[in-house]
């Protein structure tokens, strides 16, 4: 379904791009470092472009992660589906999945799924 994914430094730190062995992966990072096989580290101002792009040449993009990843997408317009999953913990504290933008985005609910206690909403755009 997606071939390229989109992480945070974070989520790359913590390990979950071993979960995606045979996909492409860009991490978003202000860390200068090399391409270690399949994954790549992008600077935050050039992913959004270069996301675009890959999207043009016919490619599925899975963005993966928190607030951070996505704002910039979501300030482009350029996402297409939400899938957003609810685990049942409350933290109490935390960072926002999703940071303050300009414009409320109005999404239309596709379809729930419930996994164990993990529930997934799927939204596209209205």
């Amino acid at each position: 379904m997606y071939d390229i994914i989109v992480m945070g430094h974070q989520s790359y730190k913590i390990g979950f791009a071993t979960d995606f062995p045979s996909k492409t992966i860009y991490v978003v990072t202000n860390e200068k470092r090399p391409n270690e096989g399949n994954i790549h580290f992008v600077k935050p101002g050039q992913i959004v472009k270069l996301m675009m792009a890959k999207k043009k040449q016919g490619h599925h993009i899975y963005l993966y992660g928190g607030g951070i990843v996505l704002k910039p997408f979501m300030a482009a317009n350029a996402i297409d589906e939400y899938i957003i999953g609810t685990v049942p913990i409350i933290l109490g504290k935390g960072k926002p999945l999703f940071y303050e933008l300009d414009e409320s985005i109005p999404l239309q609910l596709d379809q729930v799924d419930v996994m164990g206690g993990l529930t997934i909403h799927i939204y596209h755009r209205r």
